[in-house]
Parts: C-alpha cells; sequence; structure tokens
C-alpha cells in the first residue's frame, strides 16, 4: 500500500497554525499573569510607599478646592449687593462635597488594602511548573485557540487563572489533571483552505493580544516599576508628596483668610 504523500502547502500551514498556538499559549499567558498577580503585587507596593501621602495630599485638594468654591459663591452674592444665603451656600457646597467624600472613601479603602495585601510567591521551581501547568489548560480550553468552547470549559479556565495567579500550585495542578483526562477537543482545521483561514485567525488574536500586553505594561501600575525599583526615587518620590501637602496648606490657610475677610465685609 502507498504511503499518503501530503500537499507541501497542506504540511506547511499546519505547522503555522500550531506554531501560532502556542505563540497564543505563550502571550496569553504573559497577559493574564500581568492583569493578574503582577498589577495586584505592583498596586500594593505602591500603596504601601505613597497611598497614606497621596490619600492626605487629596484629602487637602478636596479642602482647598471647596474653600476656593466657598469664595466664589459669596462674592457672587456681594458682587449682586445681597447678602450670601449660607444655608443655600452650604447646601451646594454638602453635595459637592459628597462627590469628593467618594473618592476618598475608595482611595482610603485601597491604602488600607494595600497595607494588608500578602501574595504566597513561587519559588523559581514552582514558577515553572505552574506556567507550564497553567499554559496546559490555556491550550485546551481557552476561547482564543477553541472558539466553540462551552460554559464549562470557560468556568474551569477562570479557575486556573485564579489558582495560577494567587499561587495556588495544588488547584492548578488539579485542574490540569481534569483537563488532561477530559475529553480531547479535535477542532483542527482538516483542509487547506480551512488552515489559512485558521492562520489568519491565529495571527489577528496574536496580534491583539500582544498590543493588549503592551498597553497594560505602558499602563498604571506597571508605569510606576521603576520608580518603585529604586529607593532613591522613592524617597524623592515621598518627599515631593510631602511638600505638595505643605503648599495646600499654605493655600489653604490663605482662602480661610480671605473668607473671614469677606465674611467681616457682610
Amino acid at each position: 500500500m502507498n504511503d499518503l504523500i501530503l500537499h507541501p502547502e497542506y504540511e506547511s500551514l499546519r505547522a503555522e497554525v500550531a506554531r501560532l498556538r502556542e505563540e497564543i499559549v505563550v502571550v496569553r499567558t504573559q497577559l493574564d499573569r500581568a492583569t493578574g498577580v503582577e498589577t495586584e503585587l505592583l498596586k500594593a507596593e505602591y500603596g504601601k510607599r505613597f497611598g497614606r501621602l497621596e490619600l492626605e495630599l487629596t484629602r487637602k485638594y478636596y479642602r482647598f478646592r471647596l474653600l476656593r468654591r466657598r469664595i466664589d459663591l459669596v462674592r457672587s452674592y456681594l458682587n449682586r449687593g445681597a447678602e450670601p444665603d449660607i444655608e443655600a451656600i452650604d447646601a451646594i457646597l454638602d453635595a459637592e462635597a459628597e462627590e469628593y467624600n467618594e473618592v476618598l472613601r475608595r482611595k482610603a479603602a485601597d491604602a488600607e488594602r494595600a497595607s494588608k495585601m500578602t501574595f504566597r510567591e513561587y519559588s523559581d521551581e514552582e514558577a515553572v511548573h505552574a506556567k507550564k501547568l497553567y499554559q496546559q489548560v490555556v491550550r485546551a480550553l481557552h476561547p482564543d485557540l477553541h472558539p466553540g468552547a462551552t460554559p464549562d470549559d470557560i468556568a474551569c479556565l477562570q479557575q486556573a487563572v485564579e489558582a495560577y495567579n494567587s499561587g495556588d500550585l495544588a488547584t492548578l495542578e488539579a485542574i490540569a489533571v481534569l483537563v488532561e483526562c477530559g475529553e480531547k477537543k479535535n477542532d483542527e482545521p482538516s483542509c487547506i483552505e480551512s488552515l489559512r483561514k485558521r492562520c489568519e485567525q491565529y495571527r489577528d488574536t496574536l496580534s491583539k493580544l500582544a498590543l493588549r500586553l503592551k498597553k497594560v505594561r505602558s499602563s498604571f501600575p506597571f508605569d510606576q516599576a521603576e520608580l518603585l525599583s529604586k529607593p532613591e526615587n522613592v524617597m524623592k518620590r515621598i518627599h515631593d508628596l510631602k511638600e505638595e501637602c505643605a503648599k495646600l496648606d499654605d493655600r489653604i490657610a490663605a482662602c480661610e483668610i480671605h473668607l473671614q475677610q469677606l465674611n467681616g465685609t457682610v
């Protein structure tokens, strides 16, 4: 019996599909790690270094803005030759202050969370093992590679994401075993035209994933990684924040004096 001779383009396309699939697995793993534990670790470090000072600065800034707003409202009455309606002014400022207070509550919660946040970090050996397990799950279940993934597949994948990012190696190993023992997905195209389309789909997916990863790594908190890595830069940032707080104290004091002067003209 003669051996089946495959078309050279068919073999080439199959190899390209396999290569692109593995690239997608690698970049998807990097992206999931970056948007997960890497982001949280950097946020926690940033919050521990600067969170309390930035909260104090924001609180002073809002205090300054409300004083400036009160001055403007009082002036608007005086410019019309009318006596300021303090109750009306207070009502306006109370509504505006509530918006500020909501921001302050969120910042305070973030600072508190950052001060208490802990992560179990992998050892070097565990990191290699966990990455291999996670990529195995991604390869088997991720919608980037399997458009027909079921809700159960996606739920299982999400569990793997959480386990990988939280350092829960035991759960990740269990999921990988379930995936390995489960029904194998065989959705590889079987004709040249389908392989061409799959290559195009995978290239598009890979391009979008790479773009997302680049965007993540160029935005907060990754844009603060260099700052956090150098003690001298951290100290300078702390010094700058304290200076900004002191400047706002001076502006707040000036506003309070100005307001007293306006009230004295009433």
